[in-house]
């Protein structure tokens, strides 16, 4: 495969997706398997790749704390806890520094109700249910959605 032909596909990867350098060198490393299956050259690939991930880097096609900004603010607003944010972050090929640093100052109070409120769990209930089962149901989905169990009480009594 041709560096062109390889930038070109980059280019239009990261015009409908965001990306992190990991993700887009798992694609790249994908397509080059799949155009060339019976002369991959696994080092030749990957210089290919590191190459044209620092030019896309050094152009701002690709920046890795953008993409961890704006994946945090759109779980956050979903309702997901600091420590899924984390975990979806270190997914995705985001650093650890750079996950720790953007979930830092996040509010899990907030991110609990928001996240009661989506599911209608506790005082968000429709049918008015309020047993003491129900309640530690709750509870439990809140904790492995990642929610301590301070916050899941806040959540869904106050």
């Amino acid at each position: 495969m041709k560096v062109t032909s390889l930038e070109n596909k980059a280019l239009f990867y990261l015009q409908r997706f965001s990306a992190t350098k990991q993700g887009l060198r798992q694609v790249l490393t994908r397509k080059i398997k799949r155009e060339d299956a019976e002369a991959f050259d696994a080092v030749a690939a990957r210089d290919m790749i590191d190459t044209l991930i620092l030019k896309l880097e050094s152009q701002g096609f690709l920046n890795d704390a953008r993409f961890a900004e704006a994946r945090t603010s759109s779980l956050v607003r979903r309702g997901t806890s600091k420590r899924m944010i984390t975990q979806k972050l270190r997914l995705k090929g985001v650093s650890a520094e750079l996950a720790a640093s953007n979930v830092a100052a996040l509010d899990d109070d907030a991110a609990a109700v928001a996240f009661a409120q989506r599911r209608r769990l506790g005082r968000f209930r429709t049918s008015g249910e309020t047993s003491k089962e129900r309640m530690q149901k709750d509870i439990a989905a809140m904790a492995r959605a990642g929610f301590s169990y301070q916050a899941s009480k806040r959540a869904l009594h106050e």
